[in-house]
């Protein structure tokens, strides 16, 4: 319990520095996400580790009320900001913890999470609460970074992401992360990549100037095959350094 506590201090103080750069439009793959799950107008939702509550947003129309639970008090002003500015009224913010979520079994017809499993020291403690929180027959719907499935490469690349961000734990591969839903039946799952820049990537989250440099230069040394792969299939376009995040969505039905 010790070191969960320790985890979410460190979120917390990060989240609260990053708070303003999650200010932002409604990005398509959340449109897109919203348009895909078979959400109903009756649905109660939770959005665990919502941060600002871009998911929540984007699930608002197309259901009854969503929960943004998160442990930033920052982010979630972010999100009450942004919710009154547009008049968005069937979001509650709630401060909680994803390995203890502060709720009844079968609470929630949905319950979802977005790019917080890396963030986890105990992701399968999460999940299992995820799916505790949630009726039977109602979906549980993880999307996170995910890492390569070379051992070697996904060290790399799990290292880099902790010099960008310390409250990186570890990216699951696809697999390990297919795996946690089991005990579900999965009703869809996908894989996108997205195309990051990695001067703005590093901004966002104002990454010091050694770690910077160490990040940049080994994309770099890999691009001119001076290293082994890091993960991140660095290339460049319009002189500018970019990467490739590898990015899984998996649904599961909860199974009574």
């Amino acid at each position: 319990m010790e070191k969960l506590t320790h985890q979410y201090q460190a979120i917390e103080k990060e989240f609260s520095k990053q708070s303003s750069g999650w200010n932002q439009p409604l990005p398509l793959m959340l449109v897109e996400l919203a348009n895909r799950l078979p959400l109903r107008s009756q649905d109660l939702v939770l959005d665990v580790a919502a941060g600002s509550g871009l998911v929540s947003l984007a699930l608002s129309t197309k259901v009854k009320h969503i929960t943004a639970l998160d442990a930033t008090a920052e982010m979630m002003g972010q999100g009450k900001a942004m919710l009154e500015n547009l008049g968005v009224h069937n979001i509650t913010f709630r401060k909680g913890y994803a390995e203890s979520l502060p709720f009844d079994e079968g609470s929630f017809d949905v319950v979802i999470t977005r790019f917080s499993f890396h963030h986890f020291l105990e992701p399968g403690l999460a999940f299992k609460e995820m799916c505790r929180v949630c009726n039977n027959g109602g979906l549980v719907v993880v999307i996170d970074l995910i890492s390569p499935d070379d051992p070697m490469t996904a060290h790399t690349y799990n290292y880099l992401e902790q010099l960008r961000d310390m409250t990186h734990t570890r990216a699951l591969t696809f697999t390990e992360l297919e795996q946690l839903f089991k005990e579900t039946d999965i009703q869809d799952k996908w894989l996108l990549q997205k195309e990051m820049d990695v001067e703005d990537w590093l901004n966002f989250t104002n990454t010091p100037a050694s770690e910077r440099s160490q990040i940049t230069q080994q994309l770099s040394n890999e691009l001119s095959h001076q290293t082994t792969p890091t993960g991140f299939s660095p290339l460049l376009k319009n002189d500018r350094l970019k990467f490739l995040h590898q990015i899984a969505t998996i649904v599961g039905k909860k199974i009574p």
